[in-house]
């Protein structure tokens, strides 16, 4: 069954007010910004070739440049991230090492200095770097070979400032403007989808918490991964009247992230196949519709990661609340799931995470006896309001969300 008839079938279910997890009080955020007082706007998020920018030119034998910077996707109104690429070129004509510093947890050793940008001046240390995320990294470079290295900044310049990078001990470079010019924007990225009673949304401008530990994790991880979280109506969900808006908001979200990938992806087949969708519990669900919806889109996904997904299937024929309440709508087939068809015919791959006993997605709810279980798997969802008392409110920060993490830079870095 298409989404265009969620609405008039969700009138008839009776189970949806649980259906999601943390309650807007309990997200947090970054304040929405003009980023600039004249009013010149925020830095676009992005993939900037460039500026070549010389560190030294034979440190140890190699000559290493700034060559390329991203700017990460934001939806708060703040650019948050941005990642700066250096490239080693073995100048000797022997081959060479790179291996990390005694101390790489020394974020400060690599800087950022700002100058020019309307009072965004000052110096701001490394977020995380190459050598910060695998201590152990090394390569061997041959001669005129190259490699290449990463430091992410917590900190985005503004457009009119004039930036320069300190590289360890290997030097400074001269001061540049990094945003001068863009390249389409084929960075990986993950398209995230929030819960139920989370955002963004028009009412909700906070990111859901799920979301932003997912960022965090993979930003640990490599840096280079784009975070675009999809904005759609967020739904209260500890109110039987929300039912119908669960399936407005069910509709906005699928056309809402039709419509970014869309954009993303316009006039750049370079983006083809560098996205991932994660989605959290409605979120999942939105996914979930998604894919079945379009699979003209499927060769643009190169991977999916679900949590706490009301469409779940699990082993002993545990099932979310949406396969039990909503008559499966919007869901990917049990004989298939977590695949919209056979496998071999898929060109993404998925992940599907699921706590002990959480009551939406349904992992260890059935007990074989019928009737009794599903109540009681609903009555859960329904009381699914405190972290003590509900698992769909653990995913945060937890061992799932690294894993998915680990798991979409593993198919998206390459």
């Amino acid at each position: 069954m298409r989404m265009r008839n969620v609405i008039s079938c969700l009138a008839a279910a009776t189970l949806l007010s649980g259906l999601s997890a943390t309650a807007a009080g309990a997200t947090s955020g970054h304040p929405v910004s003009v980023c600039q007082p004249n009013g010149a706007g925020c830095t676009p998020p992005g993939t900037y070739s460039g500026p070549n920018a010389l560190v030294n030119g034979d440190y140890g034998g190699f000559k290493l440049d700034w060559t390329k910077s991203v700017v990460q996707a934001y939806s708060s109104g703040v650019p948050l991230f941005w990642t700066v690429w250096v490239t080693y070129t073995n100048v000797s004509s022997s081959s060479r090492s790179l291996t990390c510093p005694d101390d790489p947890t020394d974020l400060s050793a690599v800087q950022e200095h700002m100058s020019g940008g309307s009072g965004d001046d000052g110096t701001v240390g490394a977020y995380s770097t190459t050598c910060s995320v695998s201590p152990g990294w090394s390569v061997d470079v041959p001669p005129g070979g190259t490699a290449q290295v990463f430091t992410t900044f917590h900190n985005v310049p503004w457009p009119e400032s004039a930036v320069a990078i300190t590289w360890y001990n290997a030097g400074t470079t001269a001061y540049v403007y990094p945003f001068a010019s863009s390249t389409c924007d084929s960075s990986p990225v993950f398209f995230g989808l929030h819960g139920m009673g989370e955002g963004p949304s028009s009412t909700i401008r906070t990111i859901s918490p799920e979301l932003e530990s997912f960022d965090k994790d993979q930003n640990a991880i490599s840096g280079a991964v784009l975070n675009h979280p999809v904005s759609y109506p967020t739904v209260d969900a500890q109110k039987w009247r929300s039912l119908l808006r669960t399936g407005s908001a069910l509709l906005q979200g699928e056309n809402n992230l039709q419509r970014e990938i869309r954009s993303y992806t316009k006039g750049c087949s370079a983006a083809k196949d560098k996205i991932a969708l994660v989605g959290y519990s409605m979120g999942a669900w939105v996914v979930n519709a998604w894919i079945m919806d379009h699979p003209k889109e499927w060769d643009m996904i190169r991977a999916v990661v679900l949590y706490g997904d009301p469409c779940y299937r699990g082993d002993d024929l545990n099932e979310g609340l949406a396969r039990l309440f909503a008559y499966g709508i919007g869901c990917m087939p049990s004989s298939d799931y977590p695949y919209p068809a056979a496998r071999a015919h898929v060109p993404f791959q998925v992940k599907t995470y699921s706590l002990a006993h959480d009551p939406v997605s349904g992992e260890d709810w059935h007990g074989g006896l019928g009737i009794p279980w599903k109540t009681a798997q609903l009555v859960a969802a329904i009381r699914c309001t405190k972290k003590s008392t509900c698992s769909h409110l653990d995913y945060t920060g937890s061992r799932d969300i690294y894993a998915g993490a680990l798991f979409v830079v593993s198919r998206l870095v390459r």
